[in-house]
């Protein structure tokens, strides 16, 4: 399952960018099985966008939830705007996760308990 990642796109050839490519799709591999979270910075025009589209490609082709923000200046006084963007899509996706799914009695249990 792939939340914002880029659905059957097909990364663009990366000319001269193997150790990026090698690097991030290493991280991807790692997150996968113990979780992570990744900030990719650079200069406009650098190609930031298109490395991010390999590594979520091949993050998300054996089934890794990808979940993606992007910064936007207009959002920078918005508090937890990146974080909204990551969990929307979460909030109305229906699946059946343990942390999005919770077990009723142990919230009532959780409620009950003074704190």
């Amino acid at each position: 399952m792939s939340d914002g990642a880029p659905a059957g796109k097909v990364p663009r050839p990366l000319i001269g960018r193997n150790d990026d490519r090698e690097y991030l799709t290493a991280f991807a591999d790692r997150a996968a099985v113990s979780g992570g979270a990744l900030l990719l910075s650079g200069e406009p025009g650098v190609g930031k966008t298109v490395l991010l589209d390999a590594a979520a490609a091949h993050a998300a082709a054996p089934g890794t939830r990808v979940l993606r923000a992007v910064g936007a200046e207009f959002e920078s006084a918005v508090s937890f705007a990146g974080l909204n963007q990551l969990l929307y899509p979460l909030a109305n996706s229906g699946a059946a996760d343990p942390c999005c799914d919770p077990d009723p009695a142990r919230l009532n249990k959780a409620a009950a308990t003074p704190s």
